[in-house]
């Protein structure tokens, strides 16, 4: 049995695999019905847990927010969490300087909000599922230092160039 402690250097990932172990050892395999139509003797087949591993991942979320204020923390790193949307609880952190979304499942839609962090300098929206034109809110952010985005990402509605290229 892999235990938090063996995970790999990913602190995210040991954090995630440790509250999967948490949720799991919860679980009462005894008195989970036989679904295989032979009264268990082939064994457990399937094991539905997507709302509780979904309700872990929002904890953790939440956790990392309120870690992230309680020590005075410039920034947050929810890279790789598998997000679809924006937690509301970011909106703790509009003083935040820097935002890690990379690696998620952000679509441009959604990353329409980010404009209100004003006093981001650095944010990463690397690894999600950005295509096209970018919202235009992401130009509010003036005190941006360093964008990562990768794939078909374009800047076009974002960036106003004062006069054409040479």
């Amino acid at each position: 049995m892999l235990l938090y402690q063996d995970c790999p250097r990913n602190l995210l990932t040991c954090q995630f695999l440790s509250a999967l172990h948490q949720v799991l050892s919860q679980v009462d395999f005894c008195k989970v019905p036989p679904i295989d139509g032979v009264d268990g003797r082939l064994g457990l087949e399937h094991l539905e847990l997507k709302r509780k591993v979904e309700a872990t991942k929002s904890e953790l979320v939440v956790h990392r927010v309120k870690s992230a204020l309680e020590v005075g923390s410039r920034g947050i790193d929810l890279a790789s969490m598998h997000l679809s949307e924006l937690p509301p609880v970011l909106d703790a952190l509009e003083a935040a300087k820097e935002m890690i979304l990379a690696g998620n499942l952000l679509v441009n839609g959604v990353i329409e909000d980010l404009g209100k962090f004003g006093g981001l300098q650095v944010l990463d929206l690397s690894r999600n599922l950005l295509v096209g034109e970018l919202p235009g809110s992401i130009g509010d952010l003036k005190k941006m230092k360093e964008f990562r985005c990768d794939g078909e990402c374009s800047l076009a509605s974002v960036v106003r160039l004062e006069s054409p290229c040479p």
